[in-house]
Order: structure tokens, then sequence, then C-alpha cells
């Protein structure tokens, strides 16, 4: 067998945004298991502005001690060198076979600028750029369509990304890799997406167990693809880890391409396991890939979602609010309106004392 290739992962990322996916640490880890080499790419911690956000606004616009103090604490530190240049010199050095950019949906603008750095190098070169993630999963059709992007990873990833790192080592066709969305040379696109598998959450709830032994309350939000039966194996994981003090969330099911919906058996359901549910309420509400790009969401149902989900039993709501939801940092498109909490909280308590 030849030898493994060489992978970089990009993560675009501004200061203050998101922490590290855990995803890439696992793929990583999978990557480096098959012989291959593997290094990361992330801008989080450069002191660059890239026009998408500042840890300043966040501090001001919802009071918050500022993240940079507690950085310093940690023993971390903003680097002040040109991300551009870093990426630049990386790519030189380590001379990748392949980038796999794993993206937000706020963060593609950045990682598509990633990638125009590296435009000379992956043409010179004809290296493959694979975008994974959150977004690619949900708005597949608007991911493809960017020049530089050949393929994305929709839904599950470390078979897929085992499978298309073993193909372009051995230098044989990917085309049938599972999940995977390739980009042919006239333009049209090869889908290769397949459900997610009970295998696949089982695997993934190792994770979970791992923070069951602190023996802290452990919430567990039902994952957008799975059914209410399939959390008992989440819930059965954490129990046998010896913690016994969990939750399930109910955030809604996802409904075709750019919709959620709440199915009100799944309370009762994931309730016979043992444990209290919760109604995520606010992300219940989320419609993603928009045209425009950005996620929007349907509160004019709050009251009835809260309403029906306290009437069909369950233990609590998870609800967000603020005083102007349009000048929410995020999920402003789902959120209840500050003014309008109590009025809202007091029917649910009186539905509650009828049940």
């Amino acid at each position: 067998m030849k030898k493994g290739i060489k992978i970089l992962f990009l993560y675009p990322n501004t200061f203050g945004m998101n922490m590290l996916p855990p995803a890439i640490a696992l793929f990583s880890a999978i990557l480096k298991k098959e012989g291959h080499q593997v290094k990361v790419f992330d801008t989080t911690y450069y002191a660059a502005d890239h026009g998408i956000d500042s840890d300043g606004s966040k501090e001001q616009g919802l009071n918050v001690v500022p993240y940079q103090s507690e950085m310093e604490k940690k023993g971390l530190r903003i680097k002040n060198s040109s991300w551009k240049d870093d990426l630049k010199g990386l790519v030189n050095d380590y001379r990748p076979d392949i980038l796999f950019l794993s993206s937000t949906e706020d963060m593609w603008e950045l990682g598509i600028r990633i990638l125009e750095e590296l435009k000379d190098y992956k043409i010179k070169n004809k290296i493959p750029v694979l975008a994974g993630g959150v977004f690619p999963t949900f708005a597949p059709e608007i991911c493809i369509k960017y020049d530089l992007i050949d393929m994305l990873c929709v839904g599950e990833g470390e078979n897929a990304l085992v499978d298309l790192c073993k193909k372009i080592q051995n230098n044989q066709n990917y085309l049938d890799v599972t999940n995977l969305w390739i980009k042919k040379k006239d333009k049209t696109n090869v889908d290769n997406y397949r459900p997610i598998t009970i295998l696949n959450i089982i695997y993934k709830i190792w994770a979970t167990a791992q923070a069951s032994k602190t023996r802290k309350v452990i919430n567990i939000k039902k994952g957008q693809f799975l059914s209410p039966e399939g959390m008992k194996h989440a819930v059965t994981k954490v129990k046998e880890s010896g913690n016994n003090t969990i939750m399930l969330t109910d955030r809604g099911t996802m409904f075709g391409y750019q919709d959620m919906v709440v199915d009100y058996r799944g309370i009762p359901t994931m309730q016979s396991f043992g444990v209290p549910v919760v109604l995520d309420i606010t992300h219940s509400l989320q419609q993603p890939n928009q045209s425009s790009g950005v996620t929007g969401g349907n509160p004019d149902m709050i009251n009835t979602i809260a309403k029906a989900g306290i009437a069909a039993g369950a233990d609590g709501i998870f609800l967000e609010t603020h005083p102007n939801p349009t000048e929410a940092k995020s999920d402003g498109a789902n959120m209840l309106t500050l003014d309008k909490l109590e009025d809202l909280l007091t029917k649910l308590v009186k539905i509650r004392k009828a049940l």
C-alpha cells in the first residue's frame, strides 16, 4: 500500500466566536490511525479584523466580561502575525494533498477567503477541496456552487473521510464515496448522501459517556435527524457510567431542507426512559437554509409551541428572549420579545396547574 496522504484542515473562525469543534479532533485521530498526516490551520486567535464579528461588540451588547482577560489567565495569546502569511507558509512547507474546510454558516465567507489565498496552490497542484460541517450539511446546494469547492461532506464524516483519503492515496475514483456531494468536470453533481444510521449515533454517544463521568447533570439534546426512540441509547450510555442525573432536550426534527417540526409524541416517549424532558422552543422554530444565507425563524409560533409542549407534559422549557430580537447577536429570528415573557410564563403555569 502507498504511503498515507497529507491532509490540512482549515477552520475559519474569529476571536471569541466558536470553539474548535470536537469533530476535527476526532477526524484527525481517525485519519492518523489510518497512516495519514494531519495538520490544522485555525484562524481563531489572530488579531485580524475579518469584518464578521468582534469580541468587543459582544461585550458591549451582551454586557459580558471581556474574554481576553480569561484567555490570559489560561496562558493563551492573540497572534499578531498575518494569518495569510502564516497560512501560505504552512502550505508551502507542508504541501498538503487535500484541503478540508470545516465551517458553520456565519464563518462560511471567511472560509472562502482562506481558500482564495490558496487558489494558486490548489490549481497548480490539482488539490481537491472538501467542505464539511454544519453549513455544508444543511445547505449543500448553496455551498457546492462555490468555484473553489470540489466536494462536500453532508452528514456523518468519519467513514466518508477515511474512504476518500484511501482512494486518493491509491489513485482511485472516489465518486462513489458515501455522504459526499462531488462536483464533476461538467459542473454536474454526484450526491451520495445516506441518512444517519443508529450505529453512527451510538458511536458518537461515546463523548457523552465521558462527560457523564463528571457526575454533573447531563443535558442531552436530541439530534435533528434522530427519532425520540433513538435517545434511549444515549440515556443508557450515561446511566452505565453511574450517572443518573440526566435530562433530554427536544429541539424539533428537520423537515425537508428549510424547516423544523415538533412531534409532541416524543415528549412522553423520551420520558419513558426515566428522565425529564425539556422542550427547546427557540431552536424548534429555526428555519435553516434560507436563500439569504442566514438562518430564519418563526417567532409568531412561540406561544403555540410553548403551550402545546407544556400541555403534552414537558418537564421544562428552554426559551431565548431579548428586548429587541432584531439586534440580537444570534437566533434573533426565533426569539421572544422580552416584554412578552411574563405573560407567556403566566399562561404556561396555568396550563401546568390544570394538568
